[in-house]
């Protein structure tokens, strides 16, 4: 994650944005997919 902040930060405005989205709609799968496994236990 420290890693992907870092990128997020050195990179053009346009990039930082679209990388923002990725990193937000990655997280929220990981949130959706934690969630749907504790739901099928």
């Amino acid at each position: 994650m420290r890693s992907l902040a870092l990128l997020v930060a050195e990179s053009l405005p346009d990039q930082k944005t679209l990388m923002v989205r990725l990193i937000e709609h990655f997280l929220l799968l990981s949130a959706r997919d934690a969630h749907g496994s504790a739901d099928v236990t």
